[in-house]
């Protein structure tokens, strides 16, 4: 939506419903002032402009703040069916979809982005982390490694690296789990990869003198890091 800063919409000239510019002025007063008429005007933008998909994500936008993210949902998907590679309606559907509990629908709406944009490092990793969770292990790991090749940031590569060993670790694949444990120490040696070339080496080798940590404190470990790694990725894209 347009940064322009918008008057209240008292103050806007009175001119007739059916005017595009006095619609869309008081449509994002009153989004921006947070009263509820902002849905009625960004209606009618939408009714003035039928082929306007802009018209149509800032509806969907005002829906969405107004508390109805079913409907929503149904103005994105229709911004995604007129501009297949709307970014931010896709983005969107992700997180919406995701909410719901709809792995597999916001893991298709990740894919297009992702493919649509080779280097976007959000897409990548939610492409990674949706397949994690949908138990697709070799997508999860190539997304997790192409999120390490393509995020400039050095310090992130650990966060690349726990995912694709995670992968392993779910299908208790511990040798290939070892080997990217070993790479992933050559990056940072942070607590996290410690903890994890401890874990996978109990697993291979059987307990040595100091106790490893156990499987359920890895998995809510690498959860909390992906949360963590996922508010970077979203802080960064708002900069």
């Amino acid at each position: 939506m347009t940064g322009r800063q918008w008057g209240p919409p008292q103050e806007v000239r009175a001119i007739a419903d059916d005017d595009v510019a006095t619609q869309e002025e008081l449509a994002y007063s009153s989004l921006e002032l947070g009263l509820d008429d902002a849905v009625e005007h960004f209606r009618r933008l939408v009714a003035l402009q039928p082929d306007d998909t802009g018209a149509l994500l800032n509806l969907a936008h005002a829906v969405y703040a107004a508390g109805d993210i079913d409907e929503a949902v149904e103005l994105m998907t229709s911004v995604v069916d007129r501009d297949p590679g709307n970014t931010d309606a896709l983005r969107f559907l992700v997180d919406a979809h995701r909410r719901a509990g709809s792995t597999d629908a916001a893991l298709g709406c990740a894919t297009r982005i992702a493919e649509a944009d080779t280097d976007d490092v959000l897409a990548a990793f939610e492409v990674a982390e949706l397949s994690l969770e949908l138990g697709a292990y070799d997508k999860a790991r190539a997304a997790f490694a192409r999120v390490r090749d393509i995020d400039p940031e050095e310090e992130h590569r650990p966060f690349a690296y726990h995912g694709m060993i995670d992968a392993e670790i779910r299908r208790q694949r511990w040798r290939p789990a070892l080997d990217l444990a070993i790479d992933a120490t050559q990056e940072d040696r942070n607590a996290l990869t410690t903890a994890l070339l401890a874990f996978i080496a109990t697993q291979l080798f059987g307990p040595g003198e100091e106790p490893a940590p156990t499987s359920e404190a890895i998995e809510e470990a690498l959860a909390a890091e992906r949360d963590a790694y996922r508010r970077l990725l979203v802080e960064a894209r708002a900069v």
